[in-house]
């Protein structure tokens, strides 16, 4: 249970990531 949990706060926390890159990258190109 304990490392599901882990890992599911992982997953949150890098698609947390994954979308802030995703916007700064379409805000610095322009697109």
């Amino acid at each position: 249970m304990g490392v599901y949990k882990l890992l599911q706060k992982s997953l949150d926390e890098l698609w947390f990531a994954a979308s802030i890159t995703a916007v700064f990258v379409q805000t610095h190109t322009g697109t």
